[in-house]
């Protein structure tokens, strides 16, 4: 075992781990559309209806969306919610700026799960006339690869190690990260949103 292992514990209604995706189907600079797709999973032998409750918040703590979304399920279903940010901070490789997702599962005013995700707003366009645009700007990729060990350190690599070498590349000028074939530990992706990453 080379990276970080969790038991998570559970009421048996709770947020399906890994199954929660936010996308930005509309951006510009003076406003941005989220949108939260969440897989919540009953296990209990009866119905249950339940309130999950979404906030996005800025790098300072303050709440700019907010979804509520109330439904009975059986097993398992999909929320989708939606919410408009005025004047979003795009994130970008200069500007890293990064927004907080944090949802609960409430029953009878009771939180029973939750879970926060971070998350960068940024519109993304390909084309082979102009290659690649962000947020509406042409960018060009200036990256190197990164296999998913430290080399002499081993595959447990240490987070202030990861942090090492993420600051010797935005030194060079880098912008974007090619990984090797395996998947990365998810401390490696939060990092590359926080420095700028492609």
């Amino acid at each position: 075992i080379y990276r970080h292992v969790w038991l998570n514990i559970s009421d048996p209604l709770y947020l399906d781990p890994w199954q929660t995706f936010i996308t930005t189907p509309e951006v510009s600079d003076s406003q941005a559309t989220i949108q939260i797709q969440t897989d919540i999973i009953n296990t209990h032998p009866t119905s249950h209806t339940f309130t999950l409750v979404s906030q996005i918040k800025d790098k300072d703590g303050n709440t700019v969306g907010t979804a509520s979304s109330e439904k009975t399920i059986d097993q398992t279903t999909s929320l989708t919610q939606t919410c408009d940010i005025s004047s979003p901070n795009l994130w970008s490789p200069d500007h890293p700026d990064l927004y907080t997702l944090e949802q609960i599962i409430q029953i009878e005013n009771q939180t029973i799960d939750s879970q926060t995700i971070p998350f960068g707003i940024r519109k993304i366009e390909f084309s082979p006339n102009w290659g690649l645009k962000l947020n509406g700007q042409r960018i060009k990729m200036k990256g190197a690869c990164w296999h998913h060990d430290a080399g002499p350190v081993g595959a447990a690599v240490p987070h202030d190690a990861l942090i090492r070498r993420f600051k010797i590349l935005k030194a060079m000028g880098c912008n974007a990260i090619r990984t090797a074939h395996n998947p990365f530990a998810p401390e490696f992706y939060n990092l590359c949103d926080q420095f700028g990453f492609m």
